[in-house]
């Protein structure tokens, strides 16, 4: 998954020091992230500064509950995601 705030145009004429007042920014939206699905369960988020724009990529893990064939709980992308 990936948070991007703005686009290339907007970023094009502003400095690190700006980009970087971003990263709170993204904490928020991951916080966000972990309340309104909270069985993705996320395993990495790395921000990306050096780009043309701020953005974030995210690594998680959807985990889905209630089967009746094998493990109560699995990686599933369809449950969680659908939701």
């Amino acid at each position: 998954m990936i948070i991007q705030l703005g686009d290339e145009e907007f970023w094009k004429d502003k400095s690190l020091a700006t980009k970087q007042r971003m990263v709170p920014i993204f904490e928020h939206q991951i916080e966000h992230l972990k309340e309104l699905v909270p069985d993705f369960k996320i395993v990495s988020a790395v921000v990306h500064l050096d780009e043309k724009s701020p953005h974030c990529h995210i690594v998680g893990v959807p985990i889905g509950r209630g089967y009746k064939r094998g493990m109560e709980k699995q990686a599933a992308k369809t449950k969680v995601s659908t939701q």
